[in-house]
């Protein structure tokens, strides 16, 4: 059971859209390709091994992902249109963030993340910093590593939307911006164990 429970947000006001908590073992099920396997089996740490099972499972299926820790606030069917979405970090204008993130299976950019992740295994195992090996600053190096790529520069420029609208830290914030979620920032990775950096 959750410590916390914002799925019935989901719910209440997506009540049409099949949502799912998928575990880690469901999601590990799917990796058929022995190479991504031994490098999933490599990551030491649970939040090293959730934000790559989250950019694995949307290249694999498609879809929208949410960390549990967000409330919906409205219909999110506007974004199910879009073939990506990807929410930029607070207070950071040129920064991305995976808390949420989705778009159409086997999109350009789910693959260029994980492509960036099997071919940096070596620097993961060395530092085993969870958000510089597979999380946010780890998306946004890569992306800054490879700034001119024009894919990546159309791509992120359509897609990425304001964390103010998306989903940002405070009802104040929310009603003011009129956003369709709320992050309350539980952080439920902060234990022995599942995090480091």
């Amino acid at each position: 059971s959750l410590p916390y429970n914002y799925v019935d947000s989901w719910h209440k006001y997506n009540p049409t859209i099949d949502i799912k908590i998928w575990t880690f073992n469901e999601i590990v099920s799917l990796i058929d390709d022995p190479e991504t396997r031994a490098f999933y089996n490599s990551l030491p740490f649970l939040l090293q091994q959730a934000n790559f099972l989250r950019i694995y499972l949307l290249n694999k299926i498609g879809g929208l992902y949410m960390d549990l820790d967000i409330e919906c606030l409205k219909p999110l069917d506007v974004f199910f249109d879009k073939p990506l979405i990807v929410a930029r970090d607070y207070g950071k204008i040129e920064a991305i963030c995976n808390t949420i993130i989705g778009g159409e299976s086997n999109h350009y950019f789910f693959k260029y993340l994980l492509n960036n992740m099997l071919a940096t295994r070596q620097d993961i195992k060395q530092s085993h910093e969870s958000m510089d090996t597979t999380g946010t600053r780890f998306m946004n190096y890569v992306i800054w590593k490879d700034r001119d790529n024009p894919i990546l520069k159309n791509i992120l420029s359509d897609c990425t939307e304001s964390p103010n609208t998306l989903f940002p830290s405070s009802y104040r914030i929310a009603k003011k911006s009129n956003s369709y979620t709320i992050h309350h920032g539980k952080r439920l990775w902060v234990n022995k164990g599942a995090y480091k950096g």
